[in-house]
């Protein structure tokens, strides 16, 4: 079997990249040290999609030569499994997976199987060609690797090297589907996507004030309010009229001293939100924004500015989103934050008997 163009990804996806300036230098199809390395990881199916059937791994051939693996075996301590008569291309992938069906691996065309699990929390993959290690991979989400769901775990296409790709800083969720029902985020076989991207568009969307007698919101101390954000990046949030990508996409409800700048200001407190299950962008004119709620239980009495922060790449950037009409695009502007004036309780504590 020969390795080259990736029969998981559309057309449009499976363009060779760039190979970048690590090439190791050497001869024949036998792979050397890190001639061949790890470069994506699925190892949380979710959504319906078994870990025993869908889990599966990536690997790249870095080099400008075609590489065989005969000789090779992949292994995680527990077990090994033999790569068998694959050619692998020059800047080729190939997928391996824990089962080869497609009705039931996530509809992957892979190149092998492997009969390990993948621990959802941490595990260490070993790729060897005869006596020789090609590449190591220790994943640990407590040392940064990506805390997925549905998502593999990716590594930054500009970061494909063996040396890299052991700094869980260069690994990221994918921005591609490759599997819509139940949804799956990943490129097997093909160019990774990048690890960093910008929001282009967000808002705190309301309510603005506190307290609020429109919305019968008193704004006393301990008093559960729920806010909410809206965010927009083209090519994620409009897939569907409801909100896409939790996870990938992500949002903050903070609040900090008054007419202070939330990106600069140490002192704010941020609180994760989660998406509106109601939010239904077509109704609300707004179909390429997801909307997202946080729970704000009003602080000691004071004033504070209130706002929003969103993230299209897993939480690796931030945009800070003010109660504006045109919220983060003309920048964060203090004087469009929403106000909290916190009331002191209604009706004080009884004292303890």
């Amino acid at each position: 079997t020969t390795v080259d163009a990736s029969p998981n990804m559309p057309d449009s996806a499976v363009m060779m990249p760039e190979l970048d300036a690590f090439i190791p230098t050497g001869t024949g199809t036998s792979p050397g040290e890190g001639e061949l390395i790890f470069s994506e990881v699925h190892y949380d199916p979710h959504f319906g999609l078994s870990d025993g059937d869908a889990e599966w791994l990536e690997i790249y051939n870095v080099t400008n030569r075609t590489l065989s693996l005969e000789d090779c075996t992949l292994s995680d301590g527990t077990d090994t499994a033999e790569l068998g008569e694959i050619l692998m291309t020059a800047g080729s992938y190939a997928v391996f997976a824990r089962n080869a069906d497609a009705a039931v691996n996530g509809n992957l065309t892979v190149d092998g199987v492997f009969p390990f699990a993948l621990n959802n929390l941490s595990d260490v993959l070993e790729l060897r060609c005869g006596v020789t290690l090609i590449d190591r991979l220790a994943y640990d989400l407590d040392e940064g690797f990506p805390r997925t769901k549905g998502f593999s775990a990716s590594l930054s296409p500009n970061h494909l090297n063996a040396t890299d790709n052991d700094n869980p800083v260069h690994w990221c969720y994918p921005r591609r589907v490759y599997l819509e029902d139940p949804i799956q985020w990943g490129t097997p076989g093909g160019p990774n996507t990048g690890c960093d991207e910008i929001v282009d568009q967000c808002r705190l969307q309301s309510p603005l004030v506190l307290p609020n007698a429109m919305l019968d919101l008193a704004g006393e101390y301990r008093d559960p309010v729920e806010i909410f954000g809206r965010v927009r990046k083209d090519g994620l949030t409009d897939r569907t009229t409801g909100n896409d990508a939790p996870g990938l996409v992500r949002g903050q409800l903070g609040f900090g001293p008054d007419d202070t700048n939330p990106a600069l200001d140490d002192n704010w407190i941020w609180i994760y939100a989660r998406p509106n299950d109601a939010f239904n962008g077509n109704s609300e004119g707004e179909q390429s924004f997801d909307e997202y709620v946080a729970t704000l239980y009003v602080p000691t009495p004071g004033a504070y500015d209130f706002a929003y922060r969103f993230s299209v790449d897993g939480g690796r950037n931030w945009a800070y989103c003010d109660g504006g009409l045109d919220g983060s695009l003309d920048g964060y502007q203090i004087e469009n934050a929403g106000q909290l004036d916190a009331q002191p309780p209604s009706a004080p504590c009884e004292p303890n008997p």
